[in-house]
């Protein structure tokens, strides 16, 4: 049977539906209060072997993060006309160029063209990732996903509430927003948190809110002060532009000053983009890096980046831009196509949609995200699709 690389196929029509999905609760980081999602669900019907087969996929560009729009992403979609050949998967910019231009446009239309690909060959989107990536490489994949719990920027005691249940739930990994706040407030918050929850490691999450000096200043004296592992990862501290000065500065620190070894930098926001992201993965200053597949424009650029991730010892961690049901489980299955990274990654968000665009709820038990097996993407969106115009 052939492989993705190998198997041609036509997109014979494109049909997108544009909704918008409520939160249970504002989501506050340090750029932005988030109350509610606008996505694009992509329906795409492919010709392949002779067959006629559906995939599904998500544009979901999100406001403060991503440079594109709903709209923008929505344009080019109803400018596409006509049947496309597409001689793989892998030469899709060929194929769709003008999908290229927003990263988000273009993960959806992947994931849909993947999602119809693995539905045809009666198997996982993990399972078709795996076998590109790891050919050599014979056994199961995880049916399992282990996860990190996640909390906005809150108060102290809405915090501790949230860490609590998150211990009762089985997690171990908690990823706080911080920025929004004072420095200090900031400080005290985690300070509180690691001698009340010391069972969990925290991952600081500061969207770039602080200045170098600032970030230098947290992370000597998380160093200096708290529990050698209280700490697991510092994401994202500076801004884009401020990130290498702050990794050249920080490793100098880590050596003169004698902050801990074991606390890792990892990039978010600088890693955004394939090319800005490799470069940072293979520079060798950073230990760490968050992935987003829809801001890199789909799970198979992301999957060469984890890739790349591992033959550099840079650890990895992948996560969503508050994403339906859609990106959140085709970001799950990046995650099982590759074993050995063990995360926990950040895909702990279904709870977060008042609705969403699956039938059922995420599956997650004791911290971990259950994949169904079943093929593709695992389920069809309840999503009606009154627009039809595309491919």
């Amino acid at each position: 049977m052939s492989t993705i690389r190998s198997q041609a196929f036509e997109l014979a029509r494109l049909d997108f539906s544009a909704i918008e999905l409520e939160l249970t609760r504002p989501f506050v980081t340090s750029r932005k209060t988030i109350t509610r999602r606008e996505v694009i669900v992509l329906r795409a019907t492919i010709q392949v072997d002779g067959a006629s087969v559906m995939g599904y996929g998500e544009v979901a560009p999100l406001p403060g993060w991503s440079d594109e729009t709903v709209a923008d992403c929505a344009a080019i979609l109803e400018a596409l006309e006509g049947a496309v050949s597409v001689e793989s998967i892998e030469n899709l910019d060929a194929a769709l160029p003008q999908i290229g231009k927003y990263p988000t446009l273009r993960f959806g239309v992947e994931l849909a063209l993947l999602d119809a690909l693995a539905r045809h060959k009666k198997t996982t989107i993990a399972q078709l990732i795996y076998e590109r990536f790891s050919p050599e490489v014979v056994g199961d994949l995880p049916t399992a996903i282990a996860l990190q719990s996640t909390v906005g920027a809150v108060a102290l005691d809405a915090l501790l509430e949230h860490a609590t249940l998150a211990r009762q739930e089985g997690y171990e990994v908690l990823k706080v927003k911080v920025g929004a706040d004072p420095l200090h407030d900031d400080i005290a918050k985690i300070a509180t948190l690691c001698a009340l929850a010391p069972e969990l490691k925290l991952r600081l999450d500061a969207n770039g809110a602080w200045s170098v000096a600032e970030a230098l200043g947290i992370t000597h004296t998380i160093a200096r002060d708290f529990p050698t592992d209280g700490i697991d990862l510092v994401e994202q501290p500076v801004a884009v532009e401020d990130f290498d000065d702050f990794l050249t500065q920080f490793a100098a620190q880590a050596e003169q000053r004698g902050a801990s070894s074991n606390l890792a930098i990892a990039a978010d926001e600088s890693a955004d983009s394939y090319t800005a992201c490799a470069r940072l993965i293979e520079g060798g200053a950073m230990r760490a890096v968050v992935l987003k597949p829809s801001t890199l424009g789909g799970l198979l650029p992301s999957a060469k980046l984890i890739a790349l991730a591992i033959e550099n010892d840079v650890r990895v961690v992948l996560s969503n831009l508050i994403a339906s049901a859609i990106g959140r489980r085709a970001v799950a299955q990046l995650a099982a196509a590759f074993p050995q990274v063990a995360g926990p990654h950040g895909l702990a968000t279904g709870g977060w949609f008042r609705e969403d665009t699956a039938p059922d709820a995420d599956r997650i038990e004791g911290a971990k995200f259950i994949l169904s097996g079943a093929h593709g993407l695992g389920f069809v969106p309840t999503v009606a699709f009154t627009s039809t115009e595309g491919a």
